[in-house]
């Protein structure tokens, strides 16, 4: 169903500019959705262990469980960015499951990199392709002798 809504969204959109304007919102929100449900696992990885030490026990025990969500929130955007967090695994499980948040987060994020490099070069292209016939026209103009007023009103 959000397939078929952003389909929608983009077939709306007038110029090739909103459409990747549009490309790039859709890119950042997918990141932002996946770190939303890596937070959720991870937090679920923490609360489900027993037996062991977990980041939950160990640096959130006596805090507001608001906390607990935006932590782990966080602590996922962390791993597909440069960034830092002071929050860890703290036994093998928790180790296991950062390590292939790792992975996930190095593959997409390398794939979100290249969506935005790409979007970005062809919103510079229909840009140049606009300043050239603009400097055409301007070229047109001055060879022309045509008016400063005409000029503006054109």
């Amino acid at each position: 169903r959000l397939i078929q809504v952003s389909v929608r969204i983009f077939d709306s959109f007038a110029s090739e500019a909103h459409v990747m304007v549009g490309k790039v919102v859709r890119l950042a929100t997918f990141i932002l959705l996946l770190n939303h449900y890596i937070a959720c696992a991870w937090y679920a990885v923490a609360a489900w262990t027993s037996g062991t030490a977990t980041w939950l026990q160990e640096d959130y025990m006596h805090e507001d469980s608001r906390l607990y969500y935006l932590s782990a929130f966080h602590w996922s955007l962390t791993q597909f960015t440069p960034a830092t967090q002071n929050l860890g695994p703290r036994n093998a499980f928790e180790r296991g499951f950062a390590s292939c948040v790792v992975v996930v987060a190095l593959v997409t994020f390398s794939t979100f990199l290249g969506k935005m490099t790409s979007a970005m070069t062809q919103l510079l292209n229909l840009n140049t392709v606009r300043w050239q016939e603009e400097a055409v026209l301007r070229r047109f103009f001055a060879d022309n002798s045509v008016s400063a007023s005409l000029t503006l009103r054109i």
